[in-house]
């Protein structure tokens, strides 16, 4: 006897919002794990003095945005459908690059550019 698929209603919550995720920090809990998600936005009002920059004053103003809580197997399921999200995405669009190795790249470039310039 095969099984009929319930009807799904989807309804938004009253608190809905898409939120743009600049970053994430994760920790394991007792619950299993936490994922906040959290914006940084450099704050460079003190940074800049009159005609003086000064890297150093620099500020980041952190929003935290929310934390979503995950049983272990729901961060499993998470896992594998990202993995299949980033292997369709490439496949689409090409490569994706970790911030690391954006940074190694641009290491690497900019080493090699000091390279060029004394030969």
């Amino acid at each position: 006897m095969a099984t009929e698929e319930p009807d799904v209603q989807v309804n938004y919550s009253d608190a809905y919002r898409e939120i743009q995720v600049g970053g994430q920090l994760i920790n394991t809990a007792y619950e299993g794990m936490r994922l906040t998600v959290i914006n940084d936005r450099p704050n460079i009002k003190d940074m800049i003095k009159g005609s003086t920059v000064r890297p150093s004053k620099m500020t980041i103003d952190r929003t935290i945005e929310c934390t979503l809580i995950l049983p272990p197997s729901g961060v499993k399921a998470w896992a594998i459908a990202l993995r299949k999200a980033v292997m369709d995405h490439e496949r689409t669009f090409g490569p994706i690059f970790s911030p690391e190795e954006v940074e190694q790249k641009l290491r690497d470039a900019n080493s090699s550019n000091k390279d060029d310039r004394y030969e």
